[in-house]
């Protein structure tokens, strides 16, 4: 969990992020890894206004566990606006795939 804290020349916008890494399932062979955020922003993105308007992003990422390569699939989905990570500043959903090398 972490609280975020977004500001422009006139106010702070405040934002909430969970997140519960490597669940595991299946014989703890595969991973699962959701995370959420909810936040207020400056509406427009404007950096004078004191109004806010309220976004989101959830993102839930599968991994396979074999040996230190972990092939993983992830899909994530946000509404309109700026959102850390994420290049996209109108809605968008994403979805990606690779492998993560994890060295004990």
């Amino acid at each position: 969990m972490s609280i975020h804290n977004y500001n422009n020349r006139n106010n702070s916008f405040l934002g909430l992020e969970g997140a519960i890494i490597d669940i595991p399932l299946l014989a703890n062979k595969f991973l699962l890894s959701p995370r959420a955020v909810v936040w207020i922003q400056p509406k427009d993105q404007s950096f004078t206004t004191t109004n806010g308007s309220l976004g989101g992003l959830l993102n839930l990422r599968g991994s396979y566990k074999l040996g230190l390569i972990y092939p993983y699939i992830e899909i994530e989905g946000k509404t309109a606006g700026w959102a850390m990570g994420n290049v996209f500043l109108e809605d968008n959903i994403s979805l990606s795939m690779g492998l993560s090398l994890r060295l004990n």
